[in-house]
């Protein structure tokens, strides 16, 4: 220690403090070092001890695993089959293209309406609308069964009024027209014959003749048809119509054409005249 002394007081007298401040500071620090190296060189160090590791907690035992008896599990169920659509057999009866069955879509339609599901109000309301809405899509497929379902809903009460719901609407004068052709078939109705040359195919031109004899009234026939019966119209031969529809137009709108009984309705107001003087005549003679 004191040589370090004796070195760093001779490397001091060469050094000025105030203007050599880094070689001041390392000439200390160098110092400082070597004091503190000597220091603990001198120092008696004490002995070491050994190590002994603490030792831990015994490891604990592994538990023995427990077996439990568990229940067997119960075979797994079959899953139901979802319930068909009660309307799924009449639908698929009338949407294809083959050929109709009367007597299967009246059992269809009774099996419907029979379904435990239609004493439901709001499933029934629901099949109302849908059923009319198939019959007036699929017609004439689907007339076998429109009596049935109108009775069924009473669709009759409607008729006449506006305020319905068009597919019903649609419905019932389906079955209106339906039952409309059912008279005109008849051969007991005035306007049998007529309805029966309708359908056949246009001639060319009508006969002077049948104009003559059938023009008035195949004239009220189509009016009331175009009014009350649309569908028979349509369910005609549009061109032997269209061809009875003009010919009455020309008639009506010549008031000297001849009638059936071949004298002019201008004619019979002449003869009429006639008459009425003859009778005032007669009875001044008398």
């Amino acid at each position: 220690m004191t040589a370090i002394k004796r070195a760093y007081a001779a490397k001091l007298k060469a050094i000025d403090p105030d203007r050599e401040v880094e070689a001041f500071l390392e000439l200390r620090a160098a110092f400082d070092l070597a004091r503190q190296q000597s220091d603990g060189d001198s120092a008696p160090r004490p002995a070491r001890m050994p190590v002994v590791e603490a030792a831990g907690p015994e490891p604990a035992a592994t538990p023995a695993a427990v077996v439990v008896d568990r229940p067997k599990s119960a075979p797994p169920q079959p899953v139901p089959a979802p319930e068909r659509d009660p309307r799924s057999e009449l639908a698929e009866l009338f949407r294809r293209r083959a050929k109709r069955d009367a007597g299967a879509a009246e059992r269809a339609a009774r099996a419907l309406f029979d379904h435990a599901a239609m004493d439901n109000v709001g499933f029934a309301s629901e099949v109302e609308l849908w059923l009319a809405r198939l019959i007036v899509e699929t017609a004439p497929r689907a007339d076998a069964i429109l009596a049935l379902a109108a009775e069924r809903f009473g669709w009759r009460r409607f008729d006449g009024m506006m305020r319905v719901d068009p597919a019903i609407a649609g419905a019932l004068q389906r079955l209106n027209d339906l039952e409309a052709s059912e008279r005109l078939r008849a051969p007991a109705h005035r306007w049998n014959a007529l309805y029966k040359m309708l359908e056949q195919p246009a001639p060319v031109a009508i006969a002077r003749g049948d104009l003559l004899l059938y023009g008035p009234f195949m004239g009220d026939m189509l009016d009331s048809l175009r009014f009350h019966n649309p569908g028979i119209l349509r369910s005609l031969d549009r061109a032997h119509v269209r061809l009875w529809e003009e010919a009455v137009v020309r008639q009506r709108s010549n008031p000297a054409a001849p009638r059936a009984d071949g004298v002019s309705w201008f004619g019979w107001f002449i003869l009429a005249a006639v008459v009425a003087n003859i009778a005032a005549l007669a009875s001044r003679w008398l």
